[in-house]
């Protein structure tokens, strides 16, 4: 989100100093043409008092007017290049805040970017721990319930044994064992005997 908010402020920026170079150029345009139309003005007078001179003198006139066009002419060539030079200059900045506008732009993708591979490689590595977690839980959780089972299995036998009569209490707390007129052993040295079913 921040992002697209430097992004837009980026642009906005950039379309206002595009809007103030044009707000420029139409400045100097109207002043060029402001003063072109003085100049205008100005050379249609000097052509009268001109034809007024004739009468005295036709060399001066010509001479005072060629040196006031000169003059006219040096006038609006300094004019037009200090306007130029200034439009040049306004140009030039623009151009440089677009390029670092570019550059500013560039180098967000570029963090983007690596924040972006850097949080799909986080994400990769959380939910592989996280599998491996909830395997380790399933697993944990099978093992406690086969013990649970193989725990539950001999007191289910003990019931049995109760019920089917080959285990039953003697008095004063002790219980006794049905083991039959010639009792069977087992293990490796005889050391069990094995109930009567």
């Amino acid at each position: 989100m921040n992002r697209n908010v430097d992004d837009a402020g980026n642009v906005e920026t950039l379309k206002q100093t595009v809007v103030q170079v044009s707000t420029i150029v139409e400045r100097l345009e109207a002043r060029s043409a402001q003063a072109v139309q003085l100049l205008g003005g100005g050379v249609a007078v000097l052509e009268q008092g001109a034809r007024r001179l004739n009468e005295g003198g036709e060399r001066f006139a010509e001479t005072a007017l060629q040196a006031i066009r000169a003059q006219a002419h040096e006038a609006v060539v300094q004019g037009s290049g200090r306007a130029v030079g200034e439009l040049q200059q306004q140009l030039q900045r623009s151009s440089d805040t677009a390029k670092w506008a570019a550059d500013a732009l560039a180098e967000q993708r570029r963090l983007l970017t690596a924040a972006q591979s850097t949080l799909i490689w986080k994400g990769l590595i959380a939910l592989g721990m996280g599998s491996m977690l909830a395997a380790m839980g399933c697993g944990f959780y099978a093992w406690r319930t086969l013990r649970d089972v193989r725990e539950a299995e001999f007191p289910r036998d003990i019931l049995r044994a109760t019920q089917s009569g080959v285990l039953v209490p003697c008095g004063d707390g002790a219980l006794c064992i049905k083991v039959g007129a010639k009792p069977k052993r087992a293990g490796k040295d005889g050391e069990y005997v094995v109930l009567t079913e």
